[in-house]
C-alpha cells in the first residue's frame, strides 16, 4: 500500500533531504541543559532513524489529530497550547542548527499543523 502524500510527509522528507548526513549531535553545556526549556517548533527536526520518518510507516495521523484536539482544547480553556501535556519533547542539539527529536514526533507534528510557535523540550 502506498503512503498518502501530505504536507507533513513532504515537510519531513524535505527536512531529511536538506540535512541528510550533515546533521550530527553536539554536546551542550550543563547550563543550557538545565535551563533551556522552550524551543521554536521550526528549530526541531525529525529523527531520520525514527519510524515516524519512514515513508512506508510514516506518522500516525490519528495520534496527531488527537494531540491537535487536546492542544486546541487547552488554548480554548486558557492553558496555552501545551496545557496539561506533561511529556516534554526529548531533543538533542545538532549541527548545523536546531534540535533533533528523540521522542515526541507526533506532539511536534500536531503543534506544527496548528501553527504553535514554541514547544517545551528537554535537551538530552
Amino acid at each position: 500500500m502506498m503512503p498518502v502524500k501530505t504536507e507533513l510527509s513532504e515537510f519531513i522528507a524535505n527536512d531529511i533531504k536538506k540535512y541528510g548526513s550533515e546533521r550530527f549531535p553536539v554536546k551542550t553545556g550543563l547550563f543550557k541543559r538545565l535551563f533551556k526549556k522552550w524551543t521554536k517548533c521550526v528549530n526541531l527536526h525529525p529523527n531520520p532513524d525514527d519510524e515516524f520518518c519512514f515513508p512506508d510507516i510514516g506518522p500516525n495521523y490519528s495520534i496527531i489529530t488527537d494531540y491537535e484536539t487536546r492542544i486546541r482544547d487547552f488554548i480554548v480553556q486558557g492553558y496555552g497550547p501545551w496545557g496539561k501535556i506533561k511529556e516534554r519533547l526529548m531533543v538533542e542539539a545538532i549541527h548545523p542548527d536546531g534540535y533533533m527529536l528523540i521522542n515526541g514526533h507526533h506532539r511536534w507534528a500536531a503543534a506544527l499543523r496548528l501553527g504553535v510557535k514554541k514547544s517545551p523540550d528537554k535537551d538530552t
